[in-house]
């Protein structure tokens, strides 16, 4: 599996590419400076966020542990068990997928932000 997925620390929000999803965790690639025990959000995109911790770190790989184990889609893949509406995700600051990143509607989102912690690489398939 091969897909950009995003990845969310704090009021940050990455790019990254998915190599493995399982209904317990997942590895992507991408971020340089992750240690073990941090906690991030994967965005799998569709309002699909899954809260995990990163379990293992090779260079710029990251394996991540889901708290909440992934179902199956009934089509032979992996979903949320829930999904989060893209106006609840603005209103916590995240842009709308049609705004580019920075943009927030109506205001929201619009108070200081932190710098990132870690370094976003691009990686090759």
């Amino acid at each position: 599996m091969f897909r950009r997925v995003g990845v969310i620390h704090e009021d940050h929000r990455y790019e990254a590419m998915l190599r493995d999803l399982s209904k317990t965790g997942a590895r992507v690639d991408g971020l340089l400076g992750v240690p073990e025990g941090t906690g991030l959000v994967l965005d799998l995109g569709g309002g699909q966020l899954a809260v995990g911790v990163v379990t293992r770190v090779a260079e710029a790989s990251l394996a991540i542990e889901f708290e909440t184990p992934l179902v199956s889609d009934g089509a032979g893949g992996l979903v949320t068990r829930h999904r989060v509406s893209p106006y609840a995700l603005a209103a916590a600051g995240m842009p709308l997928a049609a705004l580019p990143p920075g943009n927030y509607p109506l205001g929201l989102g619009d108070g200081p932000r932190s710098q990132p912690q870690f370094l976003q690489v691009q990686v090759g398939r």
